[in-house]
């Protein structure tokens, strides 16, 4: 028997922001899947972090990726640590379209980055938010990744779009945004004109963000 140990990273406190911001038990989709079991620095392992943190507290996971490998290595990394998760072969935009269920948090980081502005990972991730905030439930949350790079990064578009649609920014991070929908407007104001606070310099645990939580095992 092993022990799943999920490390501190420069993702590690928007993602917790994120997870307990949204609403209990939450219905999960990412867009792009975890396709390097030791990538924890790179693409931050996300479909293992949402993976331990629905085995602890409910809820289910979809994680889509166009490419069959990804989906294999994603769905062995998986069952290797005894986490609950569906990988879906499938379109970043074609599953959320066709999905009827509310999404209480969309992770949304599936085009590499072309360091362009309004180039196609800016154009793809606000798609992809276009059609999240659609079937996002109240009080549900966006992460947008790659927030740290030149020429705005992958989010700009969609956090310009999502604000006017309403979104707050929620957090602010080393490497993500968080954006999410109020539960109900008040007074009629217009939400997200304010940003939300940084999370660059909040100290997390030396031993991993969940270390509060009972740890997960797998074979």
């Amino acid at each position: 028997m092993t022990t799943l140990t999920i490390p501190e990273t420069a993702r590690s406190v928007t993602f917790r922001t994120a997870l307990e911001a949204a609403p209990r038990r939450p219905q999960v989709v990412e867009t792009g899947t975890t396709r390097n079991a030791a990538a924890w620095e790179g693409d931050g392992c996300s479909t293992l972090v949402f993976g331990a943190w629905i085995a602890r507290h409910g809820g289910r996971l979809v994680s889509i990726d166009i490419s069959p490998s990804a989906v294999q290595t994603s769905r062995r990394l998986l069952r290797q640590w005894s986490l609950p998760g569906e990988v879906v072969c499938a379109d970043s935009l074609s599953y959320p379209e066709q999905r009827t269920e509310p999404i209480d948090l969309a992770y949304l980081d599936s085009l590499a980055f072309d360091f362009r502005f309004g180039g196609a990972s800016q154009r793809q991730t606000l798609a992809e938010a276009q059609l999240a905030w659609r079937k996002l439930s109240p009080g549900g949350v966006i992460l947008l990744d790659d927030a740290h790079l030149a020429y705005g990064g992958k989010h700009t578009l969609a956090r310009a779009w999502l604000m006017g649609h309403g979104a707050e920014t929620l957090a602010v991070g080393p490497r993500r945004v968080a954006m999410r929908r109020p539960r109900r407007a008040s007074h009629g104001l217009r939400v997200g004109s304010r940003p939300g606070p940084s999370l660059a310099g909040r100290a997390v645990s030396k031993v991993g963000w969940l270390i509060d939580r009972p740890r997960v095992r797998g074979t």
